[in-house]
Parts: structure tokens; C-alpha cells; sequence
């Protein structure tokens, strides 16, 4: 509702099902009122924005909890705003990924209460929308693209090996 109300719908790409389901082509064995989260990702809408705020499943918890939705972003080489619970971005740090603190004021990250925090990130937001133009935007890009391919490569190399490990590990210990 913030984007609509504040008339930046038009300038990007907002997936919100049933009626604004935009990140995945339309596959004709899957009914899209159930389904549509499991599909195959439409590259287009990332190749041609400049970066995607993250509406993570479970804003409230306390704890940090990342899921398809930030990891969707990564490898598809976009910065990001994460609406999500505090932390989260403490947490992508930490594993050694490239939260863009330079292009993003990234400290609603720390923020507990909920109703502060989304002020901060529609701030945020605003900021960033009032005060960047396209071709900013597309000197941007290119400038941060080492940055991107890097966060790719850490999440497919790196980071998939330690959640690997972290899962059979915790799996042990329950057994």
C-alpha cells in the first residue's frame, strides 16, 4: 500500500498475488491460487530493474529468518531493502555477503519494534526513489556489478557449503 500510496507502482515491477503476481511465468499444471510461490523465476523483471525490496515471510519474529525470497534476489544479482524481521541483514553480513550499507541506509536492520522499523524503511525507500535518476541508476549498476557477481558466487560457492554442513550438523545432533 505505501508504494501505491506514495505512486511509485509505476516505476517497477510489484508482485502481490492473487492480482500482482509478477516474478514467474504463467505454467499451465499449476494452479496459481495454490501454487503460485513454486514456479521458475521470471529473470526478465530483475535484468530490467535496478534492485527489489524483500518482503520476508515473517516480519515480526524477533529472530532473523531469511527465505527464498531474499536468497531469489541474490542470485539474481540485485541490491535490496529486506522487510523482515531485525537482523536480517546483521545476519547476510556475517556470512559474508554484500548488504550495499553505501547505497541503502541499512540501520532499520536494528531496529526491534516493528512500527519504527517499517518507518525507517519507507524513509529509506523515499530517499532513495526522490533522489535517483535512471541514468544514476544505470552508472549504478555497472559500478556495483562485481559486487552482485560476487554475492552470486558466495551464495552458489561458499555459503551453499556451510548451510550444507550447518543442516547435517544440526540433523546429528537431533539424532
Amino acid at each position: 500500500d505505501w508504494i501505491k500510496d506514495n505512486e511509485y507502482l509505476e516505476d517497477g515491477y510489484v508482485s502481490f498475488p492473487p492480482n500482482l503476481t509478477l516474478d514467474f511465468e504463467h505454467s499451465p499444471n499449476l494452479v496459481d491460487e495454490v501454487c503460485w510461490a513454486y514456479h521458475e523465476i521470471c529473470h526478465k523483471h530483475y535484468d530490467t530493474s535496478f534492485f527489489s525490496i524483500v518482503n520476508e515471510a515473517n516480519y515480526g519474529f524477533q529472530e532473523c529468518f531469511i527465505t527464498e525470497k531474499t536468497w531469489k534476489v541474490l542470485f539474481n544479482f540485485h541490491p535490496f531493502v529486506i522487510v523482515g524481521s531485525p537482523n536480517s541483514l546483521k545476519y547476510l553480513k556475517e556470512k559474508g555477503f554484500d548488504i550495499f550499507e553505501d547505497i541503502f541506509d541499512s540501520s532499520y536492520d536494528n531496529i526491534k519494534d516493528g512500527e519504527e522499523r517499517i518507518k525507517k524503511i519507507f524513509d529509506t525507500l523515499d530517499y532513495f526513489f526522490k533522489n535517483h535518476t535512471i541514468l544514476q541508476l544505470t552508472n549504478l549498476r555497472k559500478d556495483i556489478f562485481p559486487r552482485l557477481r560476487y554475492n552470486y558466487n558466495h551464495y552458489w560457492g561458499d555459503f551453499r557449503e556451510y548451510v550444507t554442513g550447518d543442516f547435517f550438523k544440526k540433523v546429528s545432533n537431533l539424532c
